[in-house]
């Protein structure tokens, strides 16, 4: 039996860029373009903007039926992992932050990726007599 996906996207806000959002709301010409208008046209006119600044500033992020095995702790886990590794390495290379300390945030991050993947397969194999579909 083949299991349906859904197509239903909504928009991330853990990896939103809200300065960017910000500041594209903020360049819409509120005082001239909406002066002498009504309340409903200065919202059409602002409504024109806010989707191109939501798509601009938020991702999307697709229904968490698409990921198998229930993994989406340890995924999240290690994506939020992965941002902080590249931001150390970003700092080493520029010269802000020392190699020792580098090599810290890089053996923490990988420490909490296998602590987060161990304890989802832990949790995974302790539930799958009680619950059949968790694994699906």
């Amino acid at each position: 039996m083949r299991r349906a996906c859904s197509k239903l996207t909504t928009l991330d806000f853990r990896r939103a860029d809200f300065g960017l959002f910000r500041d594209l709301l903020s360049r819409v010409p509120c005082d001239k373009a909406l002066e002498g208008r009504g309340t409903q046209d200065s919202w059409l006119i602002f409504k024109d903007h806010l989707p191109h600044a939501l798509s601009s500033a938020f991702q999307q992020r697709g229904s968490q039926a698409e990921t198998p095995g229930g993994l989406h702790g340890w995924i999240r886990s290690s994506w939020t992992n992965s941002n902080t590794k590249k931001e150390a390495y970003r700092g080493w290379k520029q010269g802000q932050v020392a190699w020792e300390e580098y090599r810290k945030t890089v053996r923490v991050a990988r420490d909490q990726v296998r602590k987060a993947k161990a304890l989802t397969e832990f949790n995974l194999t302790e539930d799958v007599k009680g619950n059949k579909k968790s694994f699906l």
